[in-house]
């Protein structure tokens, strides 16, 4: 297998962030050879707003599309505030997640670890990351679940490198990136991704057929419902497909479309 190539993604902008440390750490411990790049720039990625996602891509997005794009896999490492994620993590993850179904994280394996300064916080905010990113056609590592808190006691820094200092953490963080290696080795994030891809019609069909017949049965024109399906990444002509066929059942299911209909 060629050697993979890993994105660390931080999840604060903060300059001496326990989070940023703690990916500083990590190369000590890979436990298998690969490219292992920081990202730097998430401060320069702007507020999510459909009006400037267009091509190109503002800059600060193009940069964080290209590095997640280029990446096999991604380790995540944010605080917890107010008991979730940063709005700026959660910021770039809408931006990854777009266009629908074919966002930069789509088949990419998945670590997320939470690094924490209180001794009680931190697992509220990685379930809501989980939760974040399992939605955004990935494979995430959920086990063993890493949340480092009491964070200055256990990161040390110094001479441009940084260490684990607590044997325990070290092994619980190694297991973590023992299981994240073997995800990456396996492909199964990509060989999923594909599988989806060649199912997506289905998928996507199944997921907006309600929307089409509420819409249809408010009197909604098809225009405006296909106006609505190309928005979120549907064809035209699918999106005509897709609602004929629902008229066609709505009818149907009326008994204006049978034989002698009646009720």
């Amino acid at each position: 297998m060629p050697i993979p190539s890993v994105l660390a993604l931080p999840g604060s902008l903060r300059s001496r962030s326990f989070n940023r440390a703690f990916l500083d750490a990590v190369p000590a411990l890979l436990p298998f050879p690969c490219r292992y790049r920081v990202f730097e720039d998430l401060a320069e990625v702007p507020m999510f707003n459909e009006d400037i996602d267009i091509y190109p891509d503002h800059p600060g997005v193009a940069a964080l599309r290209a590095a997640v794009d280029a990446a096999d896999g991604v380790i995540i490492a944010s605080p917890e505030y107010n008991q979730s994620i940063p709005g700026v993590l959660k910021n770039a993850l809408d931006w990854l997640s777009r266009p629908h179904g074919g966002g930069a994280l789509r088949g990419k394996a998945v670590l997320p670890v939470v690094v924490t300064l209180s001794r009680g916080n931190g697992s509220r905010g990685l379930a809501d990351l989980n939760r974040v990113l399992s939605y955004l056609g990935n494979s995430v590592l959920y086990q063993p679940e890493v949340v480092l808190a009491s964070a200055p006691s256990l990161l040390r820094s110094g001479d441009g490198s940084t260490e684990i200092t607590d044997a325990a953490v070290r092994a619980l963080v190694t297991v973590a990136l023992e299981q994240f290696g073997a995800l990456l080795r396996a492909g199964t994030a990509a060989a999923a991704t594909t599988l989806l891809d060649e199912r997506r019609e289905a998928v996507e069909r199944a997921r907006f057929a309600p929307m089409i017949r509420e819409a249809l049965g408010r009197g909604a024109p098809p225009a405006a419902l296909i106006e609505r399906l190309r928005n979120a990444g549907v064809t035209p002509a699918v999106a005509a497909e897709w609602i004929a066929a629902e008229a066609a059942t709505t009818l149907i299911g009326s008994g204006n479309g049978s034989p002698g209909g009646h009720s």
